[in-house]
């Protein structure tokens, strides 16, 4: 939690100086509790369902699809 706190003034700064109008900066809050809520949720089912292997299976997947799209967005 720490580390988010830390980061987040910065990825704000970013996305402040990529978007002209705004818009991603005044969704970021939105996309943030959205995603604090629906983890738990996902992470307990896929845990439940597939085993507790399988969490760290998709944090994987969407930390490596996440690459591509930071790069691309420059």
């Amino acid at each position: 939690m720490g580390a988010q706190i830390f980061t987040h003034p910065f990825a704000v700064g970013l996305l402040a100086t990529m978007d002209r109008l705004g818009r991603v900066v005044a969704a970021t809050p939105a996309m943030l509790m959205i995603g604090s809520a629906l983890g738990p949720v996902v992470g307990g089912a896929l845990g439940q369902s597939l085993g507790f292997g399988a969490p760290r299976v998709a944090i994987a997947a969407c930390g490596r699809s996440s690459g591509p799209i930071n790069f691309t967005a420059r």
